[in-house]
This record gives structure tokens, sequence and C-alpha cells, in this order.
């Protein structure tokens, strides 16, 4: 697989109508890209593709709960993704909105 193609994301106006999916690929492109190893900027991407954009992508970031965070996790495993792949897309997801939170 070739280096990660950088993810053009418009900054919003209004952060409050930032969707967790925004914020997801602008923190990728502007702090994974930056920050870590090609190998693991193509995982954290894959996992934000695959999985954290289609289950609450489209939520308002403001608005996101730990229910809903729940609610995919229990989704995720109840499609057969074994507890360790969970873990792993918990831990993408906390490591971008913790960056969120300190902004």
């Amino acid at each position: 697989m070739g280096r990660p193609q950088p993810t053009v994301v418009p900054a919003a106006t209004d952060d409050s109508a930032l969707s967790v999916g925004d914020w997801l690929y602008r923190w990728l492109s502007q702090y994974v890209r930056r920050d870590r190893a090609v190998n693991t900027q193509e995982r954290y991407t894959s996992i934000v593709d695959r999985y954290l954009v289609p289950g609450i992508g489209a939520i308002p970031l403001a608005r996101l709960t730990p229910s809903h965070i729940d609610d995919l996790e229990l989704r995720l495993v109840g499609q057969g993704l074994s507890p360790k792949t969970v873990n792993l897309i918990h831990t993408v997801l906390s490591g971008a909105l913790r960056h969120a939170v300190r902004l």
C-alpha cells in the first residue's frame, strides 16, 4: 500500500456544526499524519473509514454522548468483530476526542 494521501477537510466556520466524521478526517489530516508512522496512519484511516464514520460520523461532535459510543461498540461486536478490534476502534476514537477537547 502506498503512502496515504492527505484528506482535505474544509475548516468549519461554525465548529458547533462540525460532525464527528468531519472532526475525525480533520484530526487524521492535520494531526495523525504529522505525528504518526505511515503504517499507523493507514490503520487509523481504515478504522475511521470502515467503522467510525459509518457508525457515528453524522452526529454533531458537540452532541456525541457516551451512549452513542456504547451503541456503536455493541453493534460492532454484534457484527462479529473481536473485542480486540473493538478496543482498537475505541482507542482511535478516544484519541481523536481527547484532541478535540484540548482544542
